[in-house]
């Protein structure tokens, strides 16, 4: 007897005996070192939490008839910790001495996981249902923001079929069928009709040790128009690219094809399925494909793109192709290749017809040196025999008559002069663009050197900036000042003396050089008529001069890759804006 109340005493089960009134009569020794409290004599319902105590009242007068309950969930009270703890309990009256004897376990720490266990159910985006063989609901835990269409109190007893519609119940069951049968995780989607609008379900069936099922249902909907918005932008994706002329080749470090997308020009000639996994070497010829791996290798090393060209024959045809390749996450590089055969051809053609051009020039400026000293000979001779004639036979001449001859020998000068400045025009025109460093200062001293005794005439004065220095050609930037600087002398007003400024600007990797004078200027609607050859605002018997000087000026800046430009108001002066190129600060 000893040994068995010792054994009592090591049990964590709570045992006791009651009478018909519930008057405990005896425990074991679990109460007291649970509760801290002598209990003998006192009612059960009196340990019993007050909530609970309704529950052991409604199945009291059961255990008096001798019907014993189990598994009756009720908590004791722990006045020591003020809390209570959770106890399974099974109570049956015996036969032979009218007592009831009491067995309860302690689960509280099973009630604690599982509350917390509820805590993340419903704290999760899915829906839990447990149904038995027969397709029946047994239970459904759910979250405040994942409750099912149908109230879960209004589910739990009915079967698949009195849930869903046929045409889901079917499949549904047939999911089931095959859960059970193999044991294994079984996954179906289906839809329901929600609020406003059709709703997408994935529910995954589970299959458990005590031949039920869990269902773990979550709502796609979301997910499922994502799947559908990205198919879309994939498949625009797969247009834009068929759409342009590119060929897109994913290559990992060994030369293997991984991907391959191509524009509508390459894809007669580009089985793309085929070459996804084979080797560069595969399809390319040995050269080639060494040339094309030896850029992606050295690419996916370096992480820096490369461009290199190549030719290909296709369609029965040489092609010209510009290949880039980029580096890309993965040890991996894209080739983008491009046929720019049509452009190379047209590149050809431009080199052609620019050194058709080149030659053209050339024989021009030829022909213009030739004429110009083949008109010039008989022009002196017949003021050479004019001249002589006077002389000789002056004095038998009458006035008119010697008049005529001065006429005839001003004439021949002048076309003379006309002459000299067509050859330098067609020089200008067709001259070889020989670059140096040009000191635009040195230059310009120059020129002011050369004109300072017709400044001189005009009580004229030059005001400068420092310029800077430029690549271009000496000669030329030399004549372009000589002629604008000579042309504002010659048209100085005779109403105040002459004042030319010089007067510069940098920007945009661009120099303009502005020459102001306060001459006699022109009208504004004439600024363009200025630079035609041979054009003129004032008669000879006003001006000297040919009229090429300024279409002289406009194409010089023309060769050094500029421009001239020009601005005037009558009787107040004019404006000339060269603009060239700084390649020199």
């Amino acid at each position: 007897m000893k040994n068995f109340e010792k054994f009592l005493s090591l049990m964590e089960d709570f045992l006791c005996v009651l009478n018909e009134d519930g008057v405990i009569t005896w425990t074991n020794p679990t109460f007291k070192r649970r509760l801290n409290i002598d209990v003998f004599g006192k009612k059960i319902s009196s340990l019993i939490q007050r909530e609970d105590q309704v529950i052991l009242q409604g199945v009291w007068q059961s255990i008096l008839e001798g019907e014993p309950i189990s598994n009756m969930e009720l908590r004791l009270l722990d006045p020591e910790n003020d809390a209570f703890i959770w106890g399974l309990w099974s109570l049956v009256k015996s036969q032979e001495d009218d007592h009831i004897y009491v067995v309860g376990r302690d689960i509280t720490n099973r009630k604690k996981r599982q509350e917390e266990i509820e805590i993340v159910l419903k704290s999760l985006p899915d829906l839990y249902f447990r149904l038995d063989r027969n397709y029946t609901y047994i239970d459904v835990k759910h979250g405040d923001t994942n409750k099912p269409l149908v109230p879960a109190n209004q589910i739990i007893g009915l079967t698949v079929k009195e849930v869903f519609p046929p045409h889901l119940a079917e499949p549904i069951e047939n999911a089931l069928d095959k859960m059970f049968a193999t044991n294994e995780i079984v996954t179906i989607e289906y839809q329901l009709s929600g609020e406003d609008s059709m709703k997408d379900f994935e529910a995954r069936c589970i299959p458990t040790s005590n031949g039920q099922a869990i269902a773990i249902v979550r709502e796609v909907t979301r997910l499922k128009k994502a799947e559908k918005k990205i198919i879309r932008q994939a498949q625009a994706l797969q247009l834009f690219f068929e759409g342009l002329p590119d060929l897109y080749v994913r290559y990992n470090a060994t030369g293997h094809v991984l991907n391959i997308k191509a524009g509508k020009v390459w894809r007669p000639y580009t089985p793309m399925e085929e070459l996804v996994g084979k080797h560069i070497s595969e399809y390319l010829p040995k050269q080639l494909a060494n040339l094309f791996l030896g850029h992606i290798q050295n690419v996916i090393e370096t992480q820096q793109p490369v461009m290199f060209n190549f030719t290909i024959p296709k369609n029965n045809q040489l092609t010209y192709n510009e290949a880039r390749v980029n580096p890309s996450i993965n040890e991996e590089a894209i080739v983008v290749i491009r046929d720019v055969t049509q452009q190379y051809k047209q590149r050809i053609a431009l080199e052609r017809m620019n050194k058709e051009l080149s030659r053209s020039n050339k024989d021009l400026e030829q022909f213009a040196y030739i004429a110009s000293h083949d008109l010039q000979e008989p022009l002196r001779k017949i003021a050479a025999f004019i001249e002589r004639i006077e002389k000789v036979d002056g004095q038998n001449l009458s006035q008119k008559g010697l008049l005529y001859f001065d006429r005839v020998i001003s004439a021949t000068k002048r076309m003379e002069k006309l002459i000299d400045d067509l050859l330098a025009y067609s020089r200008v025109l067709g001259a070889i663009k020989n670059k140096e460093d040009v000191d635009l200062n040195e230059e310009l001293k120059g020129v002011v050197s050369d004109i300072e005794l017709k400044l001189l005439e005009k009580n004229g004065t030059i005001v400068t900036d420092k310029l800077p220095v430029i690549t271009g050609n000496k000669v030329q930037i030399r004549q372009l000042f000589q002629n604008l600087l000579t042309n504002a002398i010659k048209f100085a007003s005779e109403k105040r003396p002459l004042e030319i400024q010089i007067k510069h600007k940098i920007e945009d990797s661009f120099l303009t050089i502005k020459i102001i004078d306060n001459g006699i200027g022109f009208e504004e609607n004439y600024k363009e008529l200025i630079f035609q050859p041979f054009k003129r605002l004032h008669s000879r018997h006003e001006y000297e001069g040919t009229g090429i000087g300024l279409a002289l000026c406009r194409k010089i800046t023309y060769n050094l890759g500029g421009d001239l430009n020009a601005y005037g108001e009558k009787d107040k002066g004019a404006t000339f804006e060269i603009i060239l190129p700084l390649l020199k600060k």
